[in-house]
């Protein structure tokens, strides 16, 4: 039972590309950034390279285990356009990822022999899985999709290698859709604010300095750490990591509330001796 498990987890990746028609391309060109994570990796420790809950892109696209989360893409798709209410936007949103099929196929290590309708249509609802999951997020909004356990899940998901969209396509995407003059954020903001906990990274310091050239997620994540080492080299002096309400509480710090006024407004009083 042992060694038939192994041997499973041994072939397993060769069994993705035969089931997704995936083949290596031999020269990837410049813009190739998102790759296959080497087999004895993948031996190692399966599941820090392997999707367990969601595919996103054509290296493990259409394998039985993600059906059920298909389904939830095709439904946020529903509700997403609902919400936009423009027929125009959709075709827009349509046309463009069409015409940059080839470019977001040269994203990648492998080859996928997927029709261009089926193709075009994978990214379709993967980018728009995307983007309505960090909108719901920045909103705060109650949804099992980002809730424990099944959030920690698709959030893990995002981040490998293996399971990622080019981010040129969902920045894009996502900026013609909600214009910043409407009042909302960046999708690198998006992107921060979704990942934040995952890693202990300071999401705004982040989102107030420059933003990086990104490629994917797994490559956000890179930006991020270095981001904020570069940040905090360059604020010596200023407080980076400053400690919560909770513990600021317990060190002797009173809080008291505030009405009709920014809750960013924070003033500091001095205490009487002996109180």
């Amino acid at each position: 039972m042992v060694e038939n498990r192994h041997q499973s987890r041994e072939y397993r990746s060769i069994d993705i590309a035969q089931e997704n028609n995936l083949e290596e391309v031999l020269e990837p060109g410049i813009d190739c950034c998102i790759y296959r994570v080497p087999q004895y990796l993948c031996k190692i420790k399966e599941e820090a390279y392997i999707p367990r809950l969601i595919s996103i892109g054509p290296l493990h696209y259409g394998r039985k285990e993600f059906k059920g989360m298909e389904n939830q893409k095709k439904k946020i798709w529903s509700k997403f356009w609902e919400r936009v209410n423009n027929t125009q936007k959709l075709d827009e949103f349509k046309i463009y990822i069409k015409n940059q099929e080839q470019h977001i196929r040269d994203h990648y290590s492998v080859s996928s022999s997927l029709q261009s309708s089926e193709y075009i249509e994978m990214i379709q609802l993967d980018a728009v899985f995307i983007i309505e999951l960090f909108m719901r997020k920045s909103k705060r909004t109650k949804d099992f999709l980002l809730e424990p356990p099944l959030g920690i899940s698709i959030k893990t998901d995002l981040l490998l290698l293996e399971n990622q969209v080019p981010y040129f396509v969902l920045d894009h995407l996502y900026s013609k859709t909600f214009l910043r003059r409407q009042g909302h954020p960046s999708f690198f903001a998006l992107s921060v604010f979704y990942f934040y906990g995952i890693m202990n990274f300071n999401w705004l310091l982040l989102v107030t300095g420059p933003q990086p050239q990104v490629k994917h997620f797994t490559d956000l994540l890179r930006c991020a750490f270095v981001m904020e080492f570069q940040l905090a080299e360059s604020n010596k002096g200023m407080i980076i990591d400053l400690p919560t309400a909770t513990k600021l509480n317990e060190s002797g710090l009173n809080f008291s509330g505030i009405n009709n006024t920014c809750f960013l407004n924070i003033t500091l009083v001095k205490r009487k001796r002996g109180k």
